[in-house]
């Protein structure tokens, strides 16, 4: 019995996660679950295509990095529960491809097909969407507490 007490004293207690971890890891959770969806409707979208269409390259290289994306979220998500130390650099990249992504298809659609693709607000969405993915890195990378959690 006191064996046992001595034990449970001398363990560890690992930092509880941050509402602010939490919220990072619903970000990326909707990410993964959006863009899987995405990845099914741009397939749909492909195999409806005619041949010799020239947004057909587009939806191929955004299938692949739908997938792409997924899988690292999904890694994400693993790692973001086993307190993983590389997290950090794996919410970096999910975030610089996420954001890249839509200003890559931008300007192929405005240089490559000629059509003026601007959808309300889509360039302010991928501004906002920027200054959120800066603030969160931050936090992942300068927080003690965020430093303190993801050792292993």
């Amino acid at each position: 019995m006191m064996k046992e007490n001595a034990e449970m004293l001398q363990k560890e207690k690992r930092p509880k996660f941050s509402i602010v971890l939490f919220i990072i890891l619903l970000s990326v959770v909707h990410i993964f679950i959006t863009r899987l969806s995405l990845a099914g409707t741009f397939y749909s979208l492909y195999m409806s295509l005619h041949e010799g269409s020239q947004v057909k390259e587009y939806f191929i290289i955004s299938i692949g990095v739908f997938i792409i994306l997924s899988v690292l979220c999904m890694y994400f998500i693993l790692s973001f529960f086993r307190r993983k130390r590389h997290v950090n650099r794996l919410l970096l990249y999910i975030y610089l491809i996420y954001i890249v992504y839509y200003a890559v298809s931008y300007v192929y659609c405005f240089y490559v097909v000629g059509g003026d693709y601007t959808p309300d607000g889509s360039i302010e969405n991928i501004f906002i969407d920027g200054v959120i993915a800066v603030l969160f890195i931050l936090y992942i990378y300068l927080s003690k507490r965020a430093k303190s959690i993801f050792i292993h």
